[in-house]
């Protein structure tokens, strides 16, 4: 165990999994309502909870971060902060019938999966020795 009094709990890291699990099951419900024609009203009320679930996420991530003394914290929270603005200009691009469905479904599964697989995988080794 790394020397620190931060531990934490096999819980908190479940937690960050589970949130990980939620943020592509939104992106794939985003790309059903597209492809069932739910509406626009259906399709722009996923977006905002996707959105608003991705900020709500960073924010537990950058937290246990913190608190566990997480030695790559700047790096990921710049690479959130960067995730958090272009997710907002590609919503706005979509918004304004710039890009179609598929681009933005595209970049959503593309952007965050490559998040999930190298930043959050390296901050996951880090927590799972932070377990007490």
């Amino acid at each position: 165990m790394i020397a620190t009094s931060n531990t934490i709990t096999h819980e908190e890291v479940r937690i960050i999994d589970q949130e990980h699990d939620i943020l592509h099951r939104t992106i794939r419900l985003i790309d059903e309502a597209f492809i069932t024609k739910q509406g626009n009203k259906r399709i722009s009320q996923l977006i905002s909870e996707l959105y608003k679930f991705i900020d709500f996420h960073f924010t537990s991530e950058e937290n246990l971060m913190l608190f566990t003394d997480f030695p790559y914290y700047d790096e990921h929270k710049k690479e959130h902060t960067e995730l958090m603005r272009d997710l907002a200009d590609i919503i706005c691009a979509f918004n304004a019938d710039m890009i179609d469905y598929h681009e933005l479904v595209d970049y959503l599964n593309n952007r965050f999966t490559d998040h999930s697989d190298l930043p959050d995988r390296q901050l996951k080794a880090y927590l799972v020795t932070m377990i007490k």
